[in-house]
């Protein structure tokens, strides 16, 4: 029972890690397809954006963000950031 537990940990740090992955090369296009300026840092683990709150740090691999200004403004999900400042990106 033991190497098959082995097994089940290695399958499921491979799934994360895709997943991570999938976060960093995914997120950049949505926020550039939104219109958020954004600067990338670290091979894009970690990107700052410009935004009407300020800036705003977003780590795409973990989905977590957090305002510089305001720190009630912080959460998870590039879907949830969107939501929060994509009204000042709307024509």
């Amino acid at each position: 029972m033991g190497s098959e537990d082995s097994e089940m940990w290695r399958e499921w740090k491979k799934m994360k890690q895709g997943a991570r992955t999938q976060r960093r090369e995914n997120a950049p296009e949505l926020l550039e397809k939104a219109g958020v300026p954004f600067t990338a840092y670290n091979h894009g683990a970690h990107l700052i954006l410009d935004t009407h709150l300020g800036f705003i740090d977003f780590w795409p691999g973990t989905a977590k963000w957090k305002s510089r200004t305001f720190p009630e403004h912080s959460g998870h999900g590039v879907t949830r950031l969107l939501q929060l400042i994509k009204p000042a990106f709307t024509a």
